[in-house]
Formats: structure tokens, C-alpha cells, sequence
């Protein structure tokens, strides 16, 4: 849902290759390398995204405190459902696919004239196309 409880800019489920090697300053090469050793990379189609939360779990080997001396915390949504403009921009994918996968997954709740997407649904769909 759109408001002060989540804000897709604060944080992104997936992501594409041009994206992460703005977010992880690396090379497009070592992106893909990186995100098929962590097994972060879904193909859905023609699309290939990277879930975020895998790479970075697969990189806090390489952890780095910030420089308070805490530990840097990536801020994940607690919400449940989303409309499909927010969808697009956590998921990176445009609006007419997610509204294919949504449906798919049925995951899909209307209520007058309300679409929401149920996360914890579309993103078990989405699991099946992890490579």
C-alpha cells in the first residue's frame, strides 16, 4: 500500500542488471557472476531479475559496518499487499507483466474498484522461476 509505512524508493525486492551495478558498484560481469553464485537470479521469459534480499545475503560475508560502527540494516517492507504501481518499482517489472504474474498466482484481490497484490502470494509464484 501506498503511505508513510512503506516506501518503494527505501527499498527493492528485484532488481535488473542495469540497476545493480548502480546499487553495488560493479561491473555488469561481476553482477551476473555474483548473483548466479548467490542463486539470485529468476528468468521469466525474456525478463531476468536479481532478488535483492539473496545477493545480499550472499555478500554479508563481505560485511562492513557503517561509520557509526552499526551494522548497515536494509529496511524490507512489512506490509501484505500492494497496489500495481508500487509492484512495479519493488519488483521492477512493468506494469503489464506483473498484472499477468499476479493474476497467475492469484494473488489478485479487487474490492470496488481496489486491486491489491497479496506479496506473500506473487512472491512464492515468482519462486518457481528461480534459476
Amino acid at each position: 500500500m501506498s503511505g508513510a509505512s512503506f516506501n518503494v524508493d527505501d527499498y527493492k525486492k528485484f532488481i535488473r542488471y542495469e540497476e545493480g551495478t548502480s546499487i553495488y558498484g560493479v561491473s555488469i560481469n561481476k553482477l551476473k557472476e555474483l548473483a548466479r553464485s548467490a542463486g539470485a537470479v529468476y528468468k521469466i521469459n525474456r525478463l531476468v531479475l536479481i532478488n535483492t534480499e539473496i545477493l545480499d545475503d550472499y555478500l554479508e560475508f563481505y560485511h562492513e559496518t557503517d561509520k557509526i560502527g552499526q551494522p548497515y540494516v536494509k529496511k524490507k517492507p512489512h506490509v501484505k499487499f500492494i497496489r500495481y504501481k508500487d509492484a512495479e518499482s519493488l519488483y521492477s517489472i512493468c506494469n503489464r507483466t506483473i498484472r499477468m504474474l499476479a493474476k497467475d498466482a492469484e494473488a489478485v484481490y479487487k474490492n470496488k474498484g481496489l486491486a491489491l497484490i497479496n506479496v506473500k502470494l506473487f512472491e512464492e509464484y515468482l519462486e518457481q522461476f528461480r534459476l
